[in-house]
């Protein structure tokens, strides 16, 4: 899951350095004062009677629709062999950060990586099939108000840990956003990563992070929209639908 968000915001890290070469312009965040997912409020769930050892997770990720038409592929779908892979689930991520159990998941993939404009928009998408326990003390991780922070943590942290995007640029703070959850999710956590000059400390541009969060049965889904300058909003309602629409068919 971290690997395919880490490839959207590369992306983006390089469409912003063009961007920066050619006007070094852009446009300001606003930072909040603290960092929380946002979360659906609780419904009741019918449990799913389907075996999960018959559940694919590449039937529940994103598949390229009429709003990523434009898009081009950058990576196909593709199953995870590796079922420990520390990457292969947000709540992994976090699990020490939060101090919380997770086990590996039954079966996991990632969906097909979409990207626009050689980055300024990436798309990407995770499933993961897990056991009722898991699922379970998932839904409270999703509610423990200290997630947000350590999932957008996590994210900043190997981003500033690979280097600066050139020699005329650096990283700025990061500014978390608050967010609606999308009809048909768990969570929504959004922040912004902002890109200086190195010689008026002046932004140039930013990097917006949203991932959102769904569930259903033994199901997990993720969603990771990057983009520069502003949230890409319409897209992900849209692609969430999508995914939310999945769930509901299993």
């Amino acid at each position: 899951m971290l690997t395919r968000i880490r490839a959207g915001w590369a992306g983006a890290a390089v469409a912003a350095v063009a961007v920066f070469t050619l006007c070094s312009c852009g446009s300001t965040v606003g930072a909040n004062s603290a960092t929380s997912a946002s979360t659906a409020p609780r419904t009741a769930e019918a449990s799913v009677a389907t075996s999960s050892k018959k559940l694919d997770p590449l039937a529940f990720v994103y598949a390229q629709g009429a709003e990523t038409k434009s898009f081009t592929v950058t990576s196909a779908a593709s199953a995870y062999s590796d079922l420990t892979d520390p990457d292969i689930s947000p709540f992994r991520l976090v699990a020490t950060c939060l101090g919380t159990t997770v086990e590996p998941p039954i079966a996991a993939g990632d969906g097909v990586g979409l990207s626009l404009n050689d980055g300024e928009v990436a798309v990407n998408s995770s499933t993961q099939i897990v056991s009722p326990a898991q699922r379970a003390r998932d839904d409270e991780t999703l509610r423990d108000p200290r997630f947000g922070s350590c999932f957008q943590q996590t994210l900043v942290d190997w981003v500033k840990g690979a280097g600066e995007p050139n020699d005329a640029v650096h990283w700025g703070e990061v500014a978390p956003r608050n967010a609606r959850v999308p009809a048909g999710a768990s969570a929504r956590v959004l922040f912004a990563l902002p890109i200086l000059d190195n010689a008026t400390n002046q932004q140039v541009q930013v990097m917006v992070i949203d991932v959102v969060f769904l569930s259903s049965g033994q199901i997990e889904d993720q969603l990771s929209v990057t983009s520069l300058a502003n949230p890409a909003n319409d897209l992900v309602l849209t692609a969430t639908a999508q995914m939310a629409g999945k769930l509901k068919q299993q």
